[in-house]
Formats: C-alpha cells, structure tokens, sequence
C-alpha cells in the first residue's frame, strides 16, 4: 500500500509553502535545516487508511512477539552464543568468563570447560590452583537444570 504525501514547508519568515515531493528531495541539506519546521500532508481519505493499514501491522508484529515464549528466547539466544565458541556444545549454556569465576567461588553449580574433547567438569581447586583463566580453552558453560535450580535458589533467597 502505497501512500502519497505532499511536503508543506513552513518557511523561515512564517508563510506556509507547498512543494512537490520531486522538489523536496532535490533540496539541499543547509536549505531544510533552514527551514523552522515542515512536515507532510496526507488527503483525509488516505489518512483513514493509512490508520488502519499500520494497526494491521502492528497487530501482526505483537502476535509474533507475543507467541514466542520466554523459554523459546532463551534457548535461540544461547544457541547463538554457543555458535560463537571454538568447541560449542548443545547440551549446555555458555557462560563468560566472569559468571563463571563467580559461579565456581559460590561452588553451587557445576561448572563445566569447552574443549575440542567435550565439556569437562571444573573444581574450584582446580581452577585457581592449575591457572586456568590464564589458558587458551577459556570458554564455560554450565547444564540447564542446574542453571534453572540456582536461579530458583537465588530467587528465594532475594525474597527471604
């Protein structure tokens, strides 16, 4: 659907002028900054469509926004992220570096190591005591469900 504007410039001693849109988009830059304002004018039959063309939109955008599910995000994100590791695994969420020094100080969820070999679980002992944030595989990720279950806990223990 296709709308026709017409520019109605307002120029700069105050008198309204009206120009075509071939006009319009042949002026230079300096002389529609020197303009105090303009703007376009629709005929009032086109402007009833034009409401109802863009609610339709609009409606259509929300109910695709809307179906996704929170759930759904979060695995289409993470698989993004995954994709971006030298050694993604699936299986896991990716985690950077830093949540995963955090998550293996509190040591309540398992963290795990992308290697070219597969995931391999992480001590807190091991970690400090091996360097392990100065190697080349730094890349960490943790399982959903003990990601989901730390979140919980997290959760209740904001809320007590």
């Amino acid at each position: 659907m296709l709308f026709r504007p017409v520019p109605l410039i307002w120029s700069i001693d105050g008198r309204n002028k009206e120009v075509s849109l071939e006009t319009w988009y042949h002026m230079e830059l300096y002389e529609k900054d020197a303009l105090k304002s303009w703007g376009f004018r629709y005929d009032l039959e086109e402007l009833s469509g034009m409401r109802s063309h863009y609610a339709k939109i609009i409606s259509e955008w929300k109910n695709i926004a809307f179906s996704v599910t929170s759930e759904d995000l979060e695995e289409r994100l993470n698989t993004e992220y995954m994709l971006e590791a030298q050694h993604s695994d699936p299986d896991l969420f990716r985690i950077p570096m830093g949540t995963a020094k955090q998550l293996l100080l509190c040591d309540e969820v398992p963290v795990y190591r992308l290697l070219p070999e597969g995931a391999e679980k992480l001590s807190p002992v091991s970690a400090v005591k091996t360097g392990l944030w100065y190697q080349s595989y730094r890349e960490f990720a943790v399982k959903p469900e003990d990601l989901k279950s730390w979140i919980s806990s997290a959760k209740r223990k904001l809320t007590s």
